[in-house]
């Protein structure tokens, strides 16, 4: 991977079947971001104790992730059947997504902004999909019933653009930081 991408262009490309998949609604999203970087944490913790070769390394956190995403998957169809539906291949992908984007990384800080991202990610994802797919916030309808804003924003398509849309909002923000702290050098 690119060496010189942002941590939310990682998170993104690296994350983006969960975010397509598991963002239906909020309360999904909700579930499967909280899932994801518990997940992420505990592969953390148990990449501790492997001193394996670097190789060899990523094997072993690979079955970590599989595991823990399968035992997860057990876990919430059983507290939230309704939801095996959409959740179902998707959450056991999740222990293989985040050990890409985090890399049982070394650095504690790149660790827990790449798992910030990804949760605050999967919650604007997946309340914009919900607001303006579907015209409801954790199923209580916002709009008249059978016209949502954009329906088709509930679609994978819709999830893509949202997707797009965030990026661009963050990357502009940046590059309007970056042109203030620019002309703040100026004047000093």
């Amino acid at each position: 991977m690119d060496k010189n991408l942002t941590i939310l262009e990682k998170v993104m490309l690296m994350g983006l079947l969960p975010l397509l998949g598991a963002t239906n609604n909020l309360k999904q999203a909700l579930i499967t971001a909280v899932s994801a970087v518990l997940i992420a944490l505990l592969i953390k913790f148990f990449a501790r104790f492997i001193s394996e070769r670097e190789d060899y390394h990523w094997y072993l956190l690979i079955g970590v992730g599989i595991t823990l995403s399968y035992i997860f998957y057990i876990a919430i169809i059983d507290l939230f059947p309704n939801l095996e539906v959409f959740i179902n291949n998707y959450l056991l992908l999740l222990g293989v997504t985040p050990l890409i984007y985090i890399g049982a990384s070394r650095s504690e800080n790149k660790f827990f902004s790449y798992q910030k991202d990804f949760f605050i990610l999967m919650i604007f994802v997946g309340a914009l999909r919900e607001i303006l797919g579907k015209g409801t916030i954790f199923s209580i309808q916002l709009t008249a019933a059978g016209y949502p804003p954009l329906g088709f924003v509930k679609d994978f398509p819709g999830a893509f653009l949202i997707v797009s849309i965030i990026y661009l909002l963050v990357e502009l923000l940046r590059k309007d930081k970056a042109s203030l702290q620019e002309g703040s050098e100026k004047i000093v």
